[in-house]
């Protein structure tokens, strides 16, 4: 007989770098998040690769740990578990209510995941978007459009969603998009939620453009594969996804870059408006963890610091700051806000107030590189050329890596002329991490040299 509680399976990294409005929390945020499932009634599987679980189960104790002896690391270079075996760890679970968790979700305290999960799968499967934030306590919130991070399913589905599951792993693109389609093509319903919330950490993309276009075309793949019976099942709630998935198909046999990249982008689209509608939202009493509290009216102010960097994009800088202004009343210490709006600044020729948003932000985020960079400019522009130069050294002490830093810390150096000291600098770097990015710096820098005579 099935159990009527809950079991979700994750894969736990061995390492984790995050930050919390500046500070690193690295792992003391994977046992909040950990904490946050067990809290609201969850039985926790990681799956992980043989030589990761010893030091793990040490580290999480409250996690059941099931070992894989293969993973996507031929792909990724990093060894991500496909989501065919996080899906066979729940084929022998005693609970009918089974998911899939990224794992660096942290979850709301709220009755609702237990007590109404179980109505809610029957012949379903209930998934949500999290909210990402720079800060768990100061931070404003930005609802994340093109994503999915958890998965609740009743377990009897869990077997025809691991025979499709092909190649999709947990930490590479567009199995979020996949896994829910293999659950409606059995016939069951997506229900979205907005509320029980899930908040994220913001970070930077692990894994490369040539992945996100592979696994999109994956996904196209399976569509097409499927049509007729996504029409059986979703009838004409099908046909959107379905011809945006012949677009990206026939753009990428045709061999046309760029189209396909704009086709992918449209199939996110589709997909992420046909799951997100007509979200739900159950009700939760006052949360018990701060980072919960005021989750409506942050993401509301979240919505507005999008406005404000669309306004920014269009050039629209005037707009953008009487918003960004409104924000930083609410919510003066969030840093990615401080920062946006510094930029702004800058770009309204306000360098004196670019210097005070940037500085304050850089204060709270002081292991920014980019950060430092953006100061470094408004320093310059603000008459003061030592202190920006010092800030372009600032940020390549923090990461070497950072391009954009030795661009402009070169050009600084070229009246006393040191920059070629600097460019030796980064052609080392270079050499250690030959990234496109840094490659393109390098390009624009000795394209500017030139232009100078240097």
């Amino acid at each position: 007989m099935a159990s009527e509680g809950i079991v979700i399976v994750t894969s736990i990294p061995p390492a984790i770098s995050r930050r919390d409005n500046g500070r690193p929390v690295g792992e003391a945020y994977q046992r909040r998040c950990i904490q946050s499932w067990a809290e609201n009634g969850f039985r926790i599987l990681s799956v992980n690769d043989k030589s990761e679980i010893a030091d793990l189960a040490a580290r999480y104790p409250q996690v059941e740990f099931v070992t894989t002896d293969r993973n996507a690391g031929a792909l990724s270079g990093r060894k991500n578990p496909y989501i065919a075996d996080l899906l066979s760890a729940l084929m022998n679970a005693p609970e009918r209510v089974t998911g899939i968790v990224n794992s660096d979700i942290l979850f709301e305290p709220c009755a609702a995941w237990r007590e109404q999960l179980p109505n809610l799968v029957r012949n379903a499967v209930v998934t949500g978007q999290r909210r990402d934030t720079a800060s768990l306590q100061n931070g404003v919130f930005g609802k994340y459009f093109y994503g999915f991070d958890y998965f609740f399913f009743e377990r009897e589905a869990v077997a025809k969603a691991t025979e499709w599951a092909g190649d999709f792993a947990m930490g590479l693109p567009w199995w979020d998009y996949w896994l829910p389609l293999a659950m409606a093509l059995q016939g069951r319903k997506i229900v979205a939620l907005d509320r029980p919330a899930v908040l994220h950490l913001e970070h930077g993309n692990a894994y490369q453009e040539s992945l996100w276009l592979r696994f999109g075309g994956d996904l196209a793949e399976f569509i097409l594969k499927s049509e007729k019976e996504f029409v059986g099942t979703m009838a004409e709630r099908a046909m959107p996804f379905i011809a945006a998935a012949r677009r990206l198909s026939e753009f990428g046999k045709a061999g046309d870059a760029e189209n396909t990249r704009l086709a992918i982008a449209g199939l996110s689209t589709v997909l992420s408006e046909l799951i997100q509608k007509d979200a739900m939202r159950l009700e939760c009493t006052s949360p018990n963890d701060d980072a919960f509290c005021d989750v409506d009216e942050r993401t509301e102010v979240g919505a507005f610091f999008d406005m404000a960097t669309e306004l920014d994009k269009n050039r629209r800088f005037d707009e953008a700051a009487k918003l960004y202004e409104r924000i930083l009343a609410r919510y003066s210490e969030d840093a990615v806000v401080l920062a946006q709006a510094g930029r702004n600044a800058h770009r309204r020729r306000d360098f004196a107030k670019a210097v005070e948003l940037l500085s304050r932000a850089a204060e709270i985020d002081s292991d920014n590189a980019g950060l430092s960079v953006s100061l470094g400019l408004a320093l310059a522009a603000a008459g003061n050329p030592e202190q920006g130069t010092a800030s372009f050294e600032r940020a390549l002490e923090t990461n070497p890596q950072e391009g954009s830093a030795y661009y402009y810390l070169a050009l600084a150096r070229l009246p006393e002329g040191r920059h070629r000291e600097v460019v030796t600098r980064f052609e080392a770097a270079l050499g250690v991490n030959p990234s496109p990015a840094n490659a393109e710096w390098l390009r624009l820098l000795h394209q500017e040299l030139n232009r100078h005579g240097a």
